[in-house]
């Protein structure tokens, strides 16, 4: 018995989106990289199936977010052949849960995405990371008071890297913290932490481009205890 052609047209016209939108099935799908330090570099494989009956020929792969590089792949991948895909992934400049699109781009333009996720834990958390340096001039030197702690009460050192110390100081000192409300955070709980005095001593002159007055400055901090975390602190402001 014959389909109608209706129903043919529609089986079809699924079966043609299926194979245009994922030619290449990976598995699992996202891939999971669990918990990673920050700072640490992982090598990432990422494993898929060609489901098409063409061959599929890769131009390049690439992330669509930072810390990803030294990608290995297969110029060409035969019909029903499997795949595989390894990169680095430095997490310096990450903190907390990510998700990043991993896309071959097929010859031709045409993109095929996959995903890894994954989450990266801060050795250093602050009790802000935000710092509002208000209306700003060019003698402006605004100053903040946060704390600093790591969640497993281990006690570490932290200043300013080499950029940062040209436009900020730093003074530090230990105390105890309670930080059982992290909105809270205040001196003489049982937490061994740090009390950071920040000031902006060198902020320029103002802005490069008159119509664009807002201020925007990472304020990038390194420590001995654990040399290849990257905590960071944003200062934000406008100027007069």
């Amino acid at each position: 018995m014959m389909k109608p052609l209706g129903l043919l047209f529609v089986a079809c016209s699924f079966a043609f989106s299926q194979e245009a939108t994922t030619p290449i099935q990976f598995s699992p799908e996202p891939l999971l990289l669990g918990k990673i330090e920050q700072g640490a570099v992982t090598h990432v494989v990422l494993k898929g199936k060609n489901q098409t009956t063409r061959s599929i020929q890769l131009e390049t792969v690439m992330s669509q977010n930072v810390g990803s590089s030294n990608f290995k792949f297969p110029k060409s991948i035969a019909p029903g052949k499997e795949i595989k895909i390894e990169f680095d992934l430095n997490t310096a400049g990450f903190e907390g849960p990510f998700a990043h699109r991993i896309v071959l781009v097929e010859e031709g333009g045409h993109p095929l995405v996959t995903m890894i996720e994954g989450e990266v834990d801060a050795p250093i958390l602050f009790s802000r990371q935000m710092l509002d340096a208000g209306y700003l001039s060019p003698d402006s030197k605004p100053e903040w008071t946060i704390y600093a702690w790591n969640p497993t009460g281990k006690k570490f050192s932290l200043g300013l890297d080499s950029l940062s110390s040209r436009q900020f100081t730093l003074q530090v000192t230990p105390v105890t913290l309670n930080t059982k409300k992290f909105d809270e955070i205040q001196e003489g709980g049982s937490t061994p932490g740090l009390k950071i005095v920040l000031q902006a001593t060198n902020l320029g002159k103002g802005p490069t481009n008159p119509k664009m007055k807002s201020f925007r400055q990472i304020v990038t901090m390194k420590s001995t205890t654990w040399p290849k975390a990257t905590p960071e602190l944003l200062v934000v402001g406008y100027w007069k």
